[in-house]
């Protein structure tokens, strides 16, 4: 099956052992083009490995380049985009889900706030458990400096009129009230 704008699909998070820890149930793919997937999420079903479950309540854009190792969430919310960069495997789409190795170390970029790398611990606690080759690591350290450059400048959809564009897309195609969207493009 492939990927087709419009189509609901799941999204896998893995370990790098191959263990699945989160899924989400009911994404929108709102592009796929031969850079990059971008998705949306909006009252989606999360499920965790330890059973937990909760609901995705604010609309979130979820962008997947394809030849990077990371991907990027933007939470919409009136402040500004909120952006959480996890930096991961190049995706793969197969059986309706986009999955994709989940490497611990993630960006935060928050409005008015100063862009952070967190979960540093537990990525050199999984690098040891799980032997992540040399390669990798030099790898995940190269896509840290270039995300938050990219960041810095604002490029792709860390733009503000990028996401403006597409928050105006959502509410025509009635995936958003006008509302929301307006209380973000103020």
């Amino acid at each position: 099956m492939k990927l087709i704008n419009g189509s609901i699909i799941n999204v896998q998070a893995y370990k790098h052992d191959g263990t699945l820890y989160r899924q989400w149930n009911g994404v929108k793919v709102l592009e796929n083009s031969p850079e990059m997937i971008t998705l949306f999420m909006y009252k989606t079903k999360v499920a965790e490995k330890w059973g937990q479950k909760w609901v995705v309540r604010e609309p979130i854009l979820w962008w997947f380049p394809k030849q990077e190792f990371y991907n990027t969430t933007g939470l919409i919310r009136p402040s500004g985009t909120y952006f959480y960069t996890n930096l991961a495997s190049t995706p793969i789409f197969e059986d309706s889900t986009l999955k994709f190795i989940d490497y611990d170390l993630d960006i935060k970029a928050y409005p008015d706030s100063p862009i952070k790398v967190v979960d540093r611990k537990e990525y050199e606690r999984n690098s040891k458990k799980f032997k992540y080759p040399k390669k990798l690591n030099n790898i995940l350290k190269k896509t840290i400096y270039s995300t938050i450059k990219k960041i810095k400048i604002g490029e792709d959809f860390f733009d503000k009129d990028v996401v403006d564009r597409y928050l105006e897309d959502l509410v025509e195609a009635k995936l958003i009230s006008k509302k929301i969207a307006k209380a973000r493009l103020l």
